[in-house]
């Protein structure tokens, strides 16, 4: 499976750049979330992405809060290209 994600509309929340790895597991995490639970909202499913994310990247100690935007960019452009 091709994964693209848009990410021009994130909200700064993080004013450094992230590196590419970041960044690609934050979106990738998202896309494969709106897979994982369909129809719901973002609101529905955040607190469980959140309690997620450090096992997925407890390695990197990205903070759930800094990199959530990303994650949500691509919930979103997982439902625009559905």
């Amino acid at each position: 499976m091709m994964v693209t994600h848009r990410v021009g509309d994130v909200s700064a929340v993080h004013s450094d750049p992230w590196p590419r790895e970041i960044e690609s597991l934050a979106l990738t995490y998202g896309v494969e979330a709106r897979r994982l639970y369909g129809d719901m909202g973002w609101d529905d499913v955040r607190m469980r992405l959140a309690a997620g994310w450090p096992r997925l990247c407890a390695r990197h100690g990205t903070e759930w809060e800094a990199i959530a935007p990303l994650v949500r960019n691509g919930w979103i452009s997982a439902r625009e290209s559905a």
